[in-house]
């Protein structure tokens, strides 16, 4: 399921969101001709960076806070 379909400056070419065994994983694409993903203000395109509950995600112009994750 897309989450993000209403946001036009966002799309799977920007980045994945991977569960694993430990947690949920955010990986910036260096394919992403658009922009570059961060967390937490560190960029994280081309790696994987563990996201957490309280983490600040941002791509492009828009910003998402984590509150928490399953």
């Amino acid at each position: 399921k897309q989450i993000f379909k209403n946001y036009k400056q966002i799309s799977p070419k920007h980045f994945w969101i991977l569960k694993k065994d430990d947690g949920w994983y955010i990986k910036g694409l260096e394919d992403s001709r658009f922009s570059d993903v961060f967390v937490n203000g560190e960029n994280v395109t081309n790696r994987e960076v563990k996201i957490t509950g309280g983490v600040t995600i941002q791509i492009a112009d828009t910003i998402f806070e984590l509150k928490g994750v399953l």
